[in-house]
C-alpha cells in the first residue's frame, strides 16, 4: 500500500480542524448562521493553505533524510551465489568501490 503524500494529508487535517474550530466558536459566541458558516470555509481554506506548505515541507525533509540515509548505509548488493544471503567479499569490495568513487 502506497502512502499518500504528507502534503495532502497536513492540508486536510488542518483545514478540518480549523473549519470545525471555527463552527464550535461561532456557535458558541451566538452568531447568525450564515456568518459561522462564512466565517468556518474561510479558515478551511486559509488553514488548508497553510497545511499544505507545511506538508510540502515534511515531504521535502523526508526525501532529503531518506537521500542522506541511503548514500551514508548503502544497501548491499546480493549475489545470486551466495547461499547465505549475507553479502561476500566481492561484494564488499563493490560497495567499498561505490562508496570511494562517490566520496571524491
Amino acid at each position: 500500500m502506497v502512502q499518500p503524500p504528507l502534503t495532502k494529508t497536513v492540508g486536510v487535517c488542518c483545514g478540518l480542524a480549523a473549519f470545525a474550530i471555527a463552527l464550535m466558536v461561532g456557535l458558541s459566541a451566538g452568531n447568525p448562521v450564515e456568518v459561522i458558516l462564512s466565517r468556518s470555509l474561510i479558515a478551511l481554506f486559509v488553514c488548508y493553505l497553510i497545511g499544505m506548505t507545511l506538508g510540502a515541507m515534511f515531504d521535502r525533509l523526508a526525501a532529503e533524510l531518506g537521500a542522506a540515509n541511503e548514500r551514508e548505509n548503502p544497501t548491499p548488493v546480493m549475489d545470486e551465489t551466495s547461499a547465505t544471503g549475507m553479502p561476500t567479499k566481492a561484494d564488499a569490495a563493490q560497495i567499498e568501490t561505490a562508496a570511494q568513487a562517490s566520496a571524491a
